[in-house]
């Protein structure tokens, strides 16, 4: 026997006898969405790591602005995080992919149009973006070879009236020809060669970001239609369940009810999961967070720009 139950303090209550086929159903969806869960966290665990790269530019930027580095440990230091931040957004953006190609295949199957449309966005992103290549590829320089940032560049921008310091800029910097030891850069050799020998990675980065941001609407543009579908049958379950609970009860308890989908057994046995309404709201959060958020990197990257 199938149910969907709601704990309340009279214990649990059954709302609604299902079928084996809705119980079923339900389970299914809620696996999508925990994969469409992972999706919108993945991004967003890049999204952090390369705004924390930002941020540790222009902290970089203001301590020697104010302190004037002078030893070797204070040049040394901000050129190490740099290195530490690179390899984060670089690790983050792979585990973004590999675990998403792995979810989706092992969900609609690999031959599926949702599985297919996933793996061409990111061959079509490798595709479009030297920038995307160029850090495709330096991840497996920093894995195998060497840290990428072998350079503390640091520069002032004088005021043109008063010949004083208005701004100072960090910049940690890549030796093309020390990358280019490394014999596997594939299709991004051609861009990297045509780099400056001294590379500042501000306009890649940013670059890069852009080209990260179009394979994520690309793919929510594949996986979201689902996640709207799953996510509506839920709410209306929940909303149900809750108009049911007794209005004496309190507010708190009202909005914390928990919805069990149940398969009972045999000798008073049963499986059941909850109705992943909490991950719902965290998804939903990361979604409006997305949205709302898309081009603070930019402007980020912009003042720091400005600095130069």
């Amino acid at each position: 026997m199938y149910s969907i139950e709601y704990r309340s303090k009279n214990g649990f209550i059954e709302y609604d006898k299902i079928s084996r086929y809705k119980y079923e159903k339900y389970s299914d969806y809620k696996d999508y969405i925990l994969l469409y869960h992972n999706f919108e966290e993945l991004f967003d665990i890049i999204k952090t790591n390369i705004y924390e790269f930002w941020v540790h530019l222009y902290k970089a930027s203001e301590y020697n602005r104010l302190n004037s580095f002078s030893q070797f440990n204070d040049l040394m230091s901000p050129l190490l995080y740099s290195n530490q931040k690179i390899a984060n957004i670089l690790t983050s953006v792979k585990s973004y992919e590999d675990n998403l190609k792995r979810q989706v295949s092992n969900y609609f199957g690999n031959s599926s149009k949702e599985y297919n449309g996933v793996k061409d966005t990111f061959s079509r992103t490798f595709d479009n973006s030297f920038e995307y290549r160029f850090f495709y590829n330096l991840r497996n320089y920093i894995q195998h070879y060497g840290l990428p940032f072998v350079i503390s560049n640091f520069s002032s921008k004088l005021d043109p009236n008063t010949n004083s310091i208005i701004h100072n800029s960090f910049n940690p910097m890549m030796k093309k020809d020390e990358l280019l030891r490394y014999k596997k850069w594939g299709k991004a050799k051609e861009g990297l060669e045509k780099l400056d020998n001294e590379i500042d990675v501000k306009d890649l980065m940013n670059n890069y970001f852009s080209s990260l941001l179009f394979n994520y609407k690309d793919i929510k543009s594949i996986l979201n239609p689902n996640y709207t579908k799953y996510r509506s049958t839920f709410l209306e379950i929940y909303k149900e369940c809750v108009s049911r609970v007794d209005e004496t009860q309190e507010k708190y308890n009202r909005l914390a009810l928990i919805v069990f989908i149940i398969k009972k057994l045999k000798y008073k046995k049963q499986e059941k999961y909850i109705l992943p309404i909490d991950l719902i709201r965290r998804v939903d959060k990361l979604i409006l967070v997305h949205n709302l958020n898309e081009n603070n990197l930019s402007r980020t990257y912009t003042y720091l720009k400005s600095l130069k």
